[in-house]
């Protein structure tokens, strides 16, 4: 059987669980999103299409999570965490904080009163003409249509940019690269990519919230913003210098920006091999009050503070899988286990 097949399959089992099972038994889930998008698009860099929700697909969710949970702020459900649940609560965040989230999503927090929290990347806030590296590797893939040369760690690796797979292997290397790098070397990285991209694109302007929309979102009353390290690199490669400069000056500017201590922190890429003991004892010493990660789960009152598990959202899921992750994550993490142990190939 092909593994879409099984993957369907499995799917609606889930979902079918979570709906006669699952849903009878309330839980508090933390929903991790990235970006929103009024049509459907595409990217060659990997995964990176799956970041950007549909605003018509995200509506439905939402209307369907308020049609049976309470929608909740960060410092609600955090605040609730050790108290039995007698019904669904969920909440929403916004990972890496881009424009999108408020052009698109303001109306629908406004329309279900749904409070957002949106961590943001500080750099790249107070710094508009440097670019995260997915949209920089976007920029490049297309408009350069040259050979590019560029040596990495060591390494000297070229691409032909005038043929499609040619730039499919240079966004397939790159986002791997940058998911190995610390923070000065990600600097580097991006500083010569940004170079090349120069020769041939001028409007190198990031779309990242600025400043001015944070003060003007927050005035809603719906919107909070905390961290998610100055310039999204794996933390678990930072030395202590870079450590302080990605987590403590982070927190300290976007504190800044906002006019009030920023209380909360997700880590970049989220996942649990980006982070380390020293990483969080980091987090904590900086003042944050809580963190996040995206390893699935609910949240309970035996999870860490300071590794809070969400849900993240994948756009290129339908509804009925939507469904199914969020009422039978339990399944799923059950599923996973064994699958991660007995049937990698198949599921």
């Amino acid at each position: 059987m092909r593994p879409q097949i099984l993957k369907r399959i499995f799917s609606v089992f889930t979902y079918l669980y979570g709906l006669f099972y699952g849903k009878k038994r309330p839980k508090r889930v933390i929903l991790c999103y990235h970006r929103l998008i009024d049509r459907k698009r595409s990217s060659l860099i990997p995964h990176i299409a799956s970041n950007f929700v549909e605003v018509s697909k995200f509506e439905n969710q939402i209307k369907w999570l308020c049609s049976f949970a309470i929608p909740r702020s960060l410092d609600q459900i955090i605040r609730d965490m050790s108290l039995p649940c007698k019904k669904w609560e969920f909440c929403i965040t916004f990972d890496d904080g881009y424009r999108d989230v408020l052009e698109l999503g303001l109306p629908i927090f406004r329309k279900y009163g749904i409070p957002v929290a949106i961590f943001l990347n500080s750099h790249f806030v107070l710094n508009p003409a440097c670019l995260p590296w997915p949209e920089l590797l976007d920029k490049l893939i297309d408009n350069y249509r040259e050979r590019l040369i560029i040596e990495i760690e060591g390494q000297r690796v070229g691409y032909d940019f005038e043929y499609l797979g040619e730039r499919e292997k240079f966004a397939k290397d790159m986002r791997e690269w940058f998911r190995k790098l610390g923070s000065r070397k990600a600097k580097e990285l991006r500083r010569r990519l940004k170079g090349v991209l120069e020769e041939v694109f001028s409007d190198g302007h990031n779309d990242v919230i600025s400043p001015e929309e944070i003060l003007s979102s927050m005035k809603t009353g719906l919107i909070e913003f905390g961290g998610h390290s100055s310039t999204h690199v794996n933390l678990d490669r930072c030395d202590e210098e870079e450590l302080t400069y990605e987590i403590i000056n982070d927190r300290n500017s976007i504190s800044q920006i906002i006019s009030q201590e920023a209380k909360y922190f997700s880590y970049p890429y989220g996942k649990q091999k980006y982070r380390n003991r020293y990483v969080i004892e980091y987090v904590r010493k900086s003042g944050y009050l809580a963190s996040f990660t995206i390893d699935p789960g609910y949240l309970l009152d035996t999870c860490d503070i300071y590794e809070v598990p969400r849900l993240a959202i994948n756009g290129e899921w339908d509804f009925v899988r939507f469904k199914s992750m969020l009422l039978g994550l339990n399944m799923f993490n059950y599923v996973s286990t064994i699958r991660s142990t007995f049937a990698a190939d198949y599921l």
